[in-house]
């Protein structure tokens, strides 16, 4: 069973075929909901019921971080998605070349400023992949 976010749907999915990640969609809500609807599971088996309350604990965890937590755990990857564009593309220009290298100057300096790294328990994800958790996170970015 997969679990996405596709707009305002929380969309719930059975594997087709495992060797080519392919799913058959079952069954979807809104997004707003924290609770498993009655007409979902009446569609799910009892594993799957469980492991679709185990996605919305997840999300909830998501957003229940400080903003500025979220913002700092999106730009990873946002930095690794800009260099493999920037690899590809090879060239810029002079205004975004000028503002890509003024902005990682004042991460670097604002990251040697801070000097430390804290023990802070992070929220433990257990069904929600990587990917999702990424993308739920740039739309509460968004959001704000």
């Amino acid at each position: 069973m997969k679990f996405t976010i596709e707009g305002n749907r929380i969309v719930c999915s059975r594997a087709i075929n495992s060797d080519v990640e392919e799913h058959n969609a079952i069954v979807d809500f809104d997004a707003n909901l924290e609770v498993v609807p009655v007409h979902v599971e009446a569609k799910l088996s009892a594993s799957e019921i469980s492991a679709l309350r185990t996605f919305l604990a997840d999300r909830k965890k998501i957003h229940q971080l400080p903003a500025d937590l979220i913002n700092l755990e999106v730009l990873p990857e946002m930095i690794m998605k800009v260099v493999s564009i920037l690899e590809r593309h090879q060239n810029t220009d002079l205004i975004l070349h000028r503002k890509l290298t003024y902005a990682n100057d004042r991460l670097t300096k604002a990251l040697l400023k801070t000097g430390k790294v804290g023990n802070e328990k992070r929220p433990e994800l257990k069904v929600m992949d990587t990917g999702e958790a990424f993308r739920e996170r740039l739309k509460i970015v968004n959001e704000k």
